[in-house]
């Protein structure tokens, strides 16, 4: 069975968005000396680290082997996150789970 895009019902192909293998799992934010603490207590679930050097919290997303692609296109992602605004809002922050 193919997968349909949550937003405009096209097939989701192979460089689909919200899922499977389409997300980076590397991260990298430059930040101050007053955020860095907030970054790096947001990001610890991830085992993140701050580089002196370069002044970022690097982190990496482990796959998740049951997530699935739900967009076709970047513009069908945003425009689903926009519409499912306030019931995106009453779940829990991953900080938090």
């Amino acid at each position: 069975m193919k997968r349909k895009c949550k937003t405009c019902g096209r097939t989701v192909g192979q460089y689909a968005y919200g899922g499977g293998n389409g997300w980076r799992t590397h991260y990298e934010q430059r930040v101050g000396k007053i955020a860095k603490d907030r970054w790096l207590q947001a990001t610890s679930q991830y085992n993140s680290e701050y580089l002196e050097h370069e002044k970022k919290v690097v982190w990496e997303i482990p796959n998740n082997p049951n997530s699935h692609a739900l967009f076709c296109r970047t513009k069908c992602m945003e425009t689903y996150l926009e519409q499912m605004n306030e019931t995106i809002d009453r779940l829990p922050n991953l900080i938090n789970v």
